[in-house]
């Protein structure tokens, strides 16, 4: 008789922790390996990487930067997040964030106002990317990309992207050379970004044997350039 007592009390709470774990998220892959090449052991993040669908399309673009701001504000705010400028105490002020939580909001660098037109509109464009990109993948799976090195390189290149986008159709000419040194900054960001929030983790719960992997800088420099060459947007005019 206990033995069924147990098995009728284990049965439905087991089925119900299972019911729990089917209903969340997918935990994102590990980190893959890297050989002297830069050729990954698997591919995912680059694939998530590559994809389009939270980036400006073509027809989208506009050679008036002050419409193109204007365009990427409305269609962050017509998704329900708001828009604001960091204050002068915040240790982040001076880049912008998108902030999924506990209030959609994206933070603009305090500096808003002594950026040029062009830059405005590359800065906000680039931030609509994360704003759908949140919208897409939920909160969770959002903020757990982030996190890592790898998947902020996923969510990161659209959304630079973007920007060279923007600063195309104002009419730059986005050479090799400047497109690398956006590359670098993304490289820097993927890599050290991550690597003292994990380093912070790490000594505040003391787990000295979490194993961290942040990807290279040189791979996500070459990775980066390749994603953008092959799948640069045209502008309209070609």
């Amino acid at each position: 008789m206990p033995n069924r007592a147990a098995h009728l009390i284990l049965v439905p709470l087991l089925a119900l922790l299972a019911s729990c774990i089917a209903g969340l998220p997918p935990l994102p892959p590990l980190p893959p390996t890297y050989d002297d090449n830069c050729a990954p052991s698997h591919t995912e993040y680059l694939t998530k990487a590559r994809d389009r669908q939270h980036r400006l399309a073509p027809s989208e673009l506009a050679g008036d930067m002050a419409a193109m701001r204007d365009y990427c504000w409305a269609q962050t705010t017509s998704r329900g997040w708001l828009i604001a400028i960091k204050a002068e105490k915040d240790p982040s002020a001076g880049w912008s964030t998108t902030i999924p939580t506990p209030v959609p909001t994206v933070a603009l660098t305090r500096r808003w106002s002594e950026l040029d037109t062009e830059s405005q509109a590359a800065t906000i464009c680039h931030e609509l990317v994360h704003v759908k990109q949140a919208g897409e993948l939920g909160t969770t799976v959002f903020l757990g990309l982030w996190l890592t090195s790898h998947g902020r390189f996923a969510l990161e290149v659209p959304a630079f992207s973007d920007s060279l986008s923007v600063h195309e159709a104002a009419g730059q000419d986005v050479t090799p050379s400047a497109r690398l040194e956006t590359w670098a900054e993304l490289a820097d960001e993927v890599g050290r970004r991550p690597q003292l929030d994990a380093d912070r983790f790490v000594e505040k719960y003391r787990l000295s044997d979490l194993p961290i992997s942040t990807m290279p800088h040189d791979c996500a420099v070459r990775w980066a350039e390749q994603i953008w060459s092959e799948g640069r947007s045209p502008l309209p005019s070609e």
